[in-house]
């Protein structure tokens, strides 16, 4: 089978995401993959071929090249040329309002955020967020996401049109061995410091958790210090992130909102139990007391209790845990014949 992936936000998590997937995908079939530019190509094997459009990652730049007839024609004719089988999305971007309907013929979609947190984008880009995952799940064969609450949380298109997946496993974190200065703690929170992530709920809660060294690593806006909470607040590299995961003993997810996280699979491919809220289908992901603990949303208290509580467990064992659910329910392997059996459907 001949298969083209679009990854045209081939930044951080998706493009995490995107090659995982598609490399396994080309252990037993044709694989191609429109990727922009600026994206790191070295996370995909030479067992594909890319298509690299140009796409600049400032505002102004991207704009232009989106107006770029001559580029969209010269994609067009190598899509053409390769002739796929099938046209997967795996992101959403506003180029695909024009190859969504283009391929509308063969087109399987990916939707991580089918309905986008609240907070997340604002004005025209929520919109246009919203327009092109409404389009691109009327135009699709079938729409893939990574849990039942969130399948039942689309409401426009039929429910069987719509088939859940696990999201695969992000092992290829542990072949970073490079030692960075990040630092070392007891709780980790990983990710963008936006407030759906729920991450003032977990400071809130390191008030009375003297005794443990927290770490908030990602981008976004602080004006907050505590002498147990150390702040990245930045962009973290892959070897930066492998290092954090290394060096942390568990794993925490306050989300006030949320469909799935790659932030759990990163954790447990490090043998590092989590603590989630029970939003989206984040609790889907987590043995309870086994791979780690499952707590109401908005609850500083209840965060607190939590890391108290999993700290008082065997957490080494809990780690055992984790990586072999890792194994059993999050091989790529497994993921990847079960979208090819969508596919053939």
């Amino acid at each position: 089978m001949k298969i083209l992936f679009f990854n045209l936000n081939g930044r951080g998590g998706m493009l995490h995401y995107a090659s995982q997937f598609a490399n396994t995908m080309a252990k037993k079939h044709t694989v191609y993959v429109v990727l922009p530019t600026y994206s790191d190509h070295t996370m995909y094997s030479d067992d594909l071929w890319l298509l690299r459009p140009k796409a600049p990652k400032g505002i102004i730049g991207a704009i232009f090249h989106t107006f770029n007839i001559s580029q969209h024609l010269a994609l067009r004719k190598a899509i053409k040329k390769y002739n796929p089988d099938v046209v997967h999305i795996l992101d959403n971007h506003p180029w695909y309002l024009y190859y969504g309907r283009k391929y509308k013929d063969k087109l399987f979609v990916t939707q991580h955020d089918p309905v986008l947190h609240e907070g997340d984008k604002k004005g025209l880009m929520r919109w246009l967020t919203n327009k092109v995952n409404v389009k691109l799940r009327k135009w699709a064969k079938k729409v893939f996401v990574h849990g039942h609450a969130v399948k039942e949380s689309i409401t426009d298109i039929p429910q069987d049109k719509i088939e859940v997946i696990k999201h695969g496993d992000y092992s290829f974190f542990t072949k970073y061995t490079k030692q960075t200065d990040m630092p070392s703690g007891d709780v980790l929170f990983f990710g963008r410091l936006l407030p759906y992530k729920g991450w003032e709920d977990l400071f809130e809660a390191t008030r009375d958790l003297e005794q443990y060294k927290f770490t908030f690593a990602g981008e976004g806006k602080v004006d907050r210090a505590r002498s147990n909470v150390t702040f990245i607040n930045r962009y973290i590299t892959n070897e930066e992130t492998a290092d954090l995961f290394r060096k942390h003993k568990i794993v925490v997810l306050p989300y006030k909102d949320a469909t799935q996280s790659g932030v759990i699979p990163i954790a447990y491919a490090f043998n590092k139990p989590v603590i989630v809220t029970d939003v989206g289908s984040l609790s889907e992901y987590v043995q309870e007391l086994m791979t780690g603990l499952i707590i109401p949303p908005n609850s500083p208290v209840y965060l607190k209790k939590a890391i108290m509580t999993i700290f008082e467990l065997e957490i080494y064992q809990m780690g055992d845990s984790c990586l072999q659910y890792m194994k059993n329910y999050l091989s790529w392997d497994k993921i990847t014949d079960k979208v090819i059996e969508a596919y053939n459907g």
